[in-house]
């Protein structure tokens, strides 16, 4: 049996659990994107674990990376997704997506420049850089519009890519 069911809501679909809070039973209900039931069961199904790993505060970067990769199956982003991962992931992936600012994204850029000319012996183009962080926003986004993350995320600032 499934700890979720997938029920009607506003015209279309939705998920359904029961988690306990102060002893209660909480029943918690996400509208789904779904236009038929054999599409809502996996998204339902999506929401629900993530919703799980948010409470239990186990939610990290890595884990969105993993969805949005898995979202794109098939297309070039997803090629982009697992080539970019190898410089993206040991810095950002342990990180969870509310900690994901401005802040932390300057520091990511800076160690990447540091690696990137110790490794090639020459400066890292800004669009490349553009294009990591362009990424990192693109999976936040995601988790946001699947209702993966609790709150919308900040709008990172970019590098500037020359015309």
């Amino acid at each position: 049996m499934q700890p979720f069911r997938i029920g009607k809501l506003r015209g279309g679909y939705c998920v359904t659990w029961y988690d306990v809070v102060d002893g209660k039973k909480k029943r918690r209900r996400h509208q789904l994107e779904a236009k038929t039931l054999a599409e809502a069961w996996p998204e339902g199904q999506k929401i629900y674990k993530a919703q799980r790993i948010l409470q239990q505060g186990k939610l990290k970067f890595k884990n969105l990376w993993m969805s949005y990769q898995e979202h794109l199956a098939g297309r070039r982003t997803e090629q982009q997704l697992k080539s970019m991962w190898k410089d993206i992931g040991p810095f950002l992936g342990d990180y969870e997506p509310s900690e994901i600012d401005d802040a932390l994204v300057k520091k990511y850029a800076t160690a990447r420049r540091k690696k990137f000319k110790q490794n090639n012996g020459r400066e890292i183009s800004n669009t490349t850089l553009y294009n990591e962080i362009n990424l990192v926003q693109s999976t936040l986004n995601f988790a946001w519009r699947k209702k993966m993350i609790g709150e919308e995320p900040y709008k990172l600032t970019k590098p500037t890519r020359p015309n």
